[in-house]
């Protein structure tokens, strides 16, 4: 029995898996709040870059404030290394004002860091303190938001989860990703769909909520930060917002704050589901091949979602070893 609060739906062919993912199957009035993600490993959790336990990701048990400090000095050094090479566009004029602010914020709190080895008491105080000069309260504004989406489809670690408003899409993410990294033993990949209406539009309710409790929000087109694969990925992206603190944040996957998909049937005293809150639909790896291609007769492919050249001969690399087994 599932006990977790989405509905689970495992498949065992590519076709029941699209079909599981057929936006047709669904209420009329909700198939355009669903938004998708695909995973290639259906044991992974919904878990920011940023948050992942890796050589790039934050440590363990640190505070809520210190994540702030990591991310604005990563976003200060990305900033930074861009000014470099003399790399900027019309994204980096859009939020112009940010970069000022963080550079302004960050040179400030790296001077501090590198002068807590002097032990003065006021380089200590602020060292662990800094927020009478660093705004964390509003952190991440919807300047640092649009930085961050650019940042995020440029490879570096951020709070952002890419999703999508197309199933086909987050199918072949989760089929294409795990191509790479060979599929395991009982391998299975994954698309989670969420109901976008219990998600908080960043837009709209981002200063009224935003600074108060821990929870999710949703960054729409259009982004001028990312870039233009976003579009013919008809994406979005999620993040958690936590209120300020020096305590742990534990919390660092979405799953723990997206809605449950169970609800009481007072009638009955039983548990039912409701497929368009908050769902997963599972397939075995080996069924990767056959999801492809069915996306691809869906008009969804890799050269089509990243069109450039590094898309079009990714896509023609996933040939390769049927090549190599039809010539041995």
């Amino acid at each position: 029995m599932n006990e977790k609060p989405y509905e689970l739906i495992e498949t065992e062919t590519a076709e029941d898996f699209m079909e599981a993912l057929n936006p047709l199957k669904l209420p009329e009035h909700c198939r355009s709040n669903m938004i998708y993600r695909g995973q290639s490993d259906a044991d992974w959790r919904l878990t920011p870059s940023l948050f992942r336990n890796d050589r790039f990701g934050i440590c363990a048990g640190w505070s809520s404030n210190n994540i702030v400090r990591y991310e604005a000095s990563m976003l200060f050094d990305f900033i930074e290394n861009m000014g470099k090479v003399n790399l900027t566009d019309h994204r980096i004029l859009r939020f112009e004002e940010t970069i000022k602010e963080i550079i302004k914020e960050v040179k400030f709190y790296k001077k501090v860091r590198n002068n807590v080895h002097q032990n003065t008491n006021d380089s200590l105080n602020l060292a662990h303190d800094p927020s009478p000069f660093f705004s964390y309260r509003n952190w991440p504004n919807m300047g640092v938001l649009e930085l961050m989406a650019l940042a995020q489809h440029s490879g570096l670690p951020t709070r952002l989860l890419d999703w999508t408003y197309s199933p086909y899409v987050a199918a072949h993410f989760a089929a294409f990703s795990a191509i790479a990294p060979g599929i395991g033993v009982d391998q299975k990949i994954a698309v989670w769909s969420v109901n976008k209406t219990y998600t908080n539009d960043v837009r709209k309710n981002y200063l009224e909520n935003g600074n108060l409790v821990t929870d999710v929000y949703r960054l729409e087109p259009p982004f001028c930060g990312s870039n233009p694969n976003a579009v013919f990925q008809s994406g979005c992206f999620l993040f958690i917002k936590e209120p300020t603190s020096e305590k742990p944040f534990e919390k660092i996957h979405l799953d723990q704050y997206l809605p449950d998909a169970t609800a009481l049937d007072n009638k009955n005293n039983t548990i039912k589901r409701s497929e368009t809150t908050f769902r997963k639909v599972t397939v075995p790896a080996t069924e990767l091949g056959n999801i492809l291609d069915i996306c691809d007769l869906f008009g969804v492919s890799h050269s089509k979602l990243f069109r450039s050249y590094e898309g079009c001969a990714a896509e023609a690399k996933v040939a390769l070893p049927s090549l190599k087994m039809l010539l041995n």
